[in-house]
């Protein structure tokens, strides 16, 4: 299977997973959502397919940052202000502890 057929499967189990709770983590919205890498690919590959990996966040609409870039982009302070804060950072530290504490030094 190529790996576009693998995420094409991933996105479609994670959206059959989740289609009660189409709504971003991090503020609640329903509208213009993505699916989000908690722990990004760059930095662990080998989660890419994984599920619990992903969660809905929102996009940046109109020069408004969304929840998407804030998680990826953001400084750990903004980060704090998502709704899905502790739960991404509990994700990561049983994932990779050692990210886990980069993010909090």
């Amino acid at each position: 299977m190529s790996h576009i057929s693998e995420i094409s499967k991933r996105n479609k189990a994670f959206d059959k997973k989740y289609e009660n709770e189409r709504y971003c983590r991090g503020c609640g919205t329903t509208n213009f959502l993505s699916r989000a890498h908690i722990i990004r690919i760059s930095l662990r590959k080998d989660l890419e397919l994984e599920l619990d990996n992903m969660a809905y966040l929102c996009l940046s609409i109109n020069g408004v940052k969304g929840c998407h870039q804030i998680w990826d982009d953001g400084s750990i302070y903004a980060k704090k202000s998502l709704k899905c804060f502790d739960e991404f950072m509990k994700y990561i530290k049983e994932k990779d502890e050692l990210l886990y504490n980069r993010l909090n030094s």
